[in-house]
């Protein structure tokens, strides 16, 4: 595990959240880090739960 990336990622005063894959210690430097580090980011902006399937429902990778 990464430590640092994961510190990174926590929110400043509550307001600055960061995301981005720098910030997703089990798999930094990739694209699927990045795509978890702003679905962590949203779900704290937001208080709750979304569901990561219905965020990308409808996207192809192979395009």
């Amino acid at each position: 595990m990464h430590d640092d990336h994961d510190a990174m990622a926590g929110p400043v005063d509550g307001v600055l959240h960061f995301a981005g894959e720098a910030t997703w210690g089990r798999e930094p430097a990739t694209v699927h880090g990045a795509l978890r580090s702003g679905h962590r980011a949203a779900e704290r902006i937001l208080g709750s739960p979304i569901s990561l399937a219905e965020l990308t429902r409808g996207v192809n990778p192979s395009r």
